[in-house]
């Protein structure tokens, strides 16, 4: 059986500071069929300097401006020539120096299109986050740093979608998920270290999070049944995500609630709940908890949730 050849690519904007160790966690790898593909945006710090001093073949690089993160993922895809792709972050490192012969040894990759495992977060100081199903996915991201994509998998689902400068990869993962051609493969291991500092991580992607995900989870519960939300586990999901959306006002939530066409009372009841909380103390964790376990059990005593 033949050793797959595996394209790792890192995009980069001034990452002088951490792209030299991200690139020897990946050169000394006992697994060497690789090549690096690096798209840097037109760095003014010295990461070009850095990219220009790594002596070894299997790294191929570009630097010009780029329209975001996942504009320079596609433009690495296009040029990328491995049978696998994997995205590091220019501040990440891999595990250890045999994480990649662990994931590609026998058994593991063979009739698989979708090759994730974990990482280890230094933002939540623990492992993230296990397998996923069509569920979690909806509420929750794979962090690209644990992902190995067979190169097909973009033919079938396409590019990153640039309409979404945050939350593109999030987006590809539920196509996916979605898509029942692609066969999707969890492996108990962490590949990488995490920094999560990234973009996605800081910021929010509002029309990603109200105009993708937010109908995604509307048009699976509505297959499924407004009953799943009896287990505070899948409301709390809920609660979570609606915190998300930052909807603050009445005339924005009747606008977002009659543009959305078939939302449960049990949704719309936890937007406007949600609204009469000040957002700074619904992102405190032990009150947004406490008052979700409390509207739940509301909403059960209402029987909102048969």
């Amino acid at each position: 059986m033949h050793q797959p050849f595996l394209s790792i690519i890192i995009v980069t904007y001034n990452a002088g500071k951490t792209l030299q160790a991200a690139l020897d966690s990946i050169l000394l790898q006992s697994f060497t069929d690789f090549e690096i593909v690096v798209v840097d945006g037109k760095s003014t710090d010295h990461t070009v300097n850095i990219l220009d001093g790594v002596k070894d073949a299997r790294l191929r690089w570009i630097s010009e401006p780029d329209e975001g993160i996942y504009d320079a993922m596609n433009k690495a895809i296009k040029k990328s020539a491995g049978e696998w792709l994997y995205f590091l972050g220019a501040d990440d490192l891999l595990k250890n120096n045999k994480v990649l012969q662990e994931v590609f040894e026998k058994g593991t990759y063979e009739n698989v299109d979708f090759l994730y495992g974990d990482v280890y977060s230094e933002l939540l100081k623990r492992n993230y986050d296990g397998p996923f199903d069509e569920e979690k996915i909806l509420f929750s991201n794979i962090c690209h740093q644990s992902i190995f994509y067979r190169s097909t998998v973009f033919e079938v689902v396409g590019l990153f979608n640039t309409r979404y400068p945050l939350f593109a990869d999030w987006e590809m993962n539920i196509r996916c998920f979605e898509n029942s051609s692609i066969n999707i493969k969890y492996k108990n291991i962490v590949i990488a270290n995490y920094a999560g500092e990234g973009a996605s991580t800081l910021n929010s992607d509002l029309d990603f999070l109200r105009n993708f995900l937010f109908v995604h989870n509307i048009e699976r519960l509505n297959r499924v049944g407004v009953q799943s939300m009896k287990k505070l586990r899948y409301y709390d999901r809920w609660w979570r995500l609606i915190r998300r959306l930052k909807l603050r006002d009445d005339k924005e939530i009747t606008n977002f609630i009659n543009s959305k066409g078939n939302i449960p009372e049990v949704i719309k009841n936890m937007i406007l709940v949600q609204e009469n909380y000040p957002e700074k103390k619904l992102q405190n964790g032990f009150f947004s908890k406490g008052t979700m376990v409390l509207n739940y059990t509301t909403e059960r005593l209402m029987n909102n949730l048969k």
